[in-house]
């Protein structure tokens, strides 16, 4: 149950959120998975090099651990 009191929403990010997703859901049980691939329009905005399948990449994610909500996505800018 939400309070008015403050909250904190933990957002990961991940060289492959799409995999993280799978181990999570395997090693802690995480449910209610949604993941939001990256558009090719998105992958344009964000300069995703031409040859890279931007629909395995991941805009935004959101699970539950325990009942908690995460979050994730990609780190489009690692090196």
């Amino acid at each position: 149950m939400m309070t008015a009191h403050s909250a904190i929403y933990p957002y990961l990010t991940f060289a492959n959120t799409k995999e993280a997703l799978a181990y999570y859901q395997t090693v802690f049980d995480a449910q209610n998975i949604v993941r939001l691939p990256v558009t090719a329009a998105a992958a344009q905005a964000m300069q995703v090099p031409s040859g890279v399948d931007f629909s395995q990449l991941t805009m935004h994610a959101a699970f539950t651990i325990l009942g908690e909500w995460l979050y994730a996505a990609d780190n489009f800018e690692q090196n």
